[in-house]
C-alpha cells in the first residue's frame, strides 16, 4: 500500500495513518504520540514537535498552538505548575525549586542568596 505524502502506513491497523496536529509520528513506537511538555505542532503528519520559545512552557501534553506556551514564574517565585498564579517564599524559607520552598530549621533563619553555593539558612 502507498501512502500520501504525509501519511505513514501502520502495520498494525493495515492503513494508512496522519498524525492529527499536537502530536508527532515516532518510528520507534510506530506511532502518533502527543507533543511533550514544552512542545506543540499544529502541522498534521509530522515528525517532530516546536519547542516553546525560551521562557515559556505548556502546562500539559498535545498542544496544537505557540500560544498555548505560557510564560512560567520568575525565578524569584514558585508555583506548583511553574505557571501563574506564582508567589514567594513564606518568612524564613528559601526557594529550592521552581515548585518548592524548603523551611529553615527552628534555630536559623532564611538569607536571600541566589548563589547555589551558599547556605541558605543561617544559625
Amino acid at each position: 500500500m502507498r501512502c500520501e505524502s504525509r501519511d505513514r502506513f501502520r502495520l498494525d491497523v493495515n492503513a494508512c495513518v496522519m498524525c492529527p496536529p499536537g502530536t508527532y509520528y515516532n518510528i520507534s513506537a510506530d506511532d502518533c504520540l502527543l507533543c511533550p511538555n514544552g512542545y506543540y505542532n499544529p502541522i498534521s503528519g509530522w515528525y517532530s514537535c516546536t519547542p516553546c520559545p525560551f521562557g515559556t512552557w505548556t502546562e500539559g501534553t498535545g498542544k496544537t498552538q505557540a500560544t498555548d506556551c505560557k510564560g512560567e514564574c520568575s525565578a524569584s517565585l514558585v508555583s506548583q505548575t511553574k505557571f501563574p498564579p506564582c508567589s514567594e517564599c513564606p518568612v524564613n524559607s528559601y526557594k529550592s525549586s521552581s515548585t518548592q520552598c524548603t523551611v529553615c530549621p527552628t534555630d536559623r533563619l532564611a538569607v536571600s542568596t541566589e548563589h547555589p553555593l551558599l547556605d541558605k539558612c543561617k544559625g
